[in-house]
């Protein structure tokens, strides 16, 4: 409910051009169809998660569609040390580590 809210609401604030919705649910349809009518010219990327398919509807009224593959996020992994402001270094948590 709440990123439908926010989409509409940025909408009306013309806060967006396109938006990327990272959604497999149709629940958030009638909110898209809302932007899509009241506001042709913006655009609605519909990314789906990984291992889920685009909804059906969603993929009706979308404008684009694309899929969150492994290797989009294995190229999102912070690095195993990064360096602070004073150069000391700080491990990535164990649990951002990739998969063995």
């Amino acid at each position: 409910m709440n990123l439908a809210l926010s989409m509409v609401r940025g909408a009306y604030r013309d806060e967006y051009d396109e938006a990327f919705l990272i959604c497999g649910d149709s629940d958030i349809a009638p909110s898209v169809r809302m932007i899509k009518a009241d506001f042709p010219k913006k655009t609605i990327k519909v990314i789906a998660p990984p291992g889920r398919r685009h909804s059906k509807e969603l993929s009706e009224i979308a404008d684009k569609l694309a899929k969150i593959k492994d290797v989009h996020l294995e190229r999102s992994l912070l690095p195993e040390t990064l360096l602070d402001a004073d150069g000391a270094a700080i491990a990535r948590p164990a649990p951002y580590a990739p998969p063995a």
